[in-house]
């Protein structure tokens, strides 16, 4: 059961947000990727709110043991229907300027060399650890005495609010930059969750 959950959580960002923003950022305009993000990242809010609909009472009817197999199948689907549809980007010097080789920014190297570089690693360390809490949601849900129906109800709004927010908070980043942007969600994220701990 753990190993499976390390081996998930090696691949996860990988082939979901990593892969995801790559691609944007070679494809769209500087001033317009961050809202491709935003539309595209909101697709997780539907699959959520989707998932939230069928899981809680598919696992009541038939156990865990096939939700998780159900889960599976959906995510090979998935996996195997972007690499059919995802072409490799033009070689640079092509028509289009955005293409591997032509990005700016630090090399790894350098990176490795900035002190803002920890502080990225910490800060994005910290904030992973506090969004499982909102996996851990529909379990606390059901220990407060909720049916893992009504514990999927409540994760719909959940679901509705980040496919709403997600592009709003992409517009943010083309409109205000990354540090305003992320400042704006940082502080958004932390009044949700005081208000879920009250």
């Amino acid at each position: 059961f753990y190993g499976f959950g390390i081996l998930q959580g090696l691949i996860q960002s990988g082939t979901s947000y990593m892969a995801i923003v790559v691609l944007i950022n070679r494809i769209f305009d500087e001033r317009q990727n961050g809202m491709a993000t935003g539309i595209i990242m909101s697709g997780t809010g539907i699959c959520s709110m989707v998932m939230s609909m069928i899981l809680p009472d598919f696992i009541e009817r038939c156990g865990w043991r096939q939700g998780y197999l159900l889960c599976g199948i959906f995510w090979a689907f998935v996996m195997l229907t972007a690499a059919c549809i995802i072409r490799e980007q033009p070689p640079a010097g092509a028509d289009n300027p955005k293409t591997a080789g032509s990005e700016t920014g630090l090399t790894h190297q350098q990176a490795l060399h900035t002190g803002g570089f920890y502080v990225l690693i910490v800060c994005v360390l910290i904030c992973n650890m506090i969004m499982i809490c909102a996996q851990h949601l529909p379990a606390y849900f059901q220990d407060s005495g909720l049916s893992g129906v009504q514990s999927g109800q409540i994760m719909i709004v959940f679901s509705i609010g980040l496919i709403v927010w997600k592009i709003i908070l992409g517009r943010l980043y083309d409109r205000k930059g990354a540090a305003a942007a992320t400042v704006t969600a940082m502080i958004s994220f932390i009044a949700g969750m005081w208000i879920l701990s009250l």
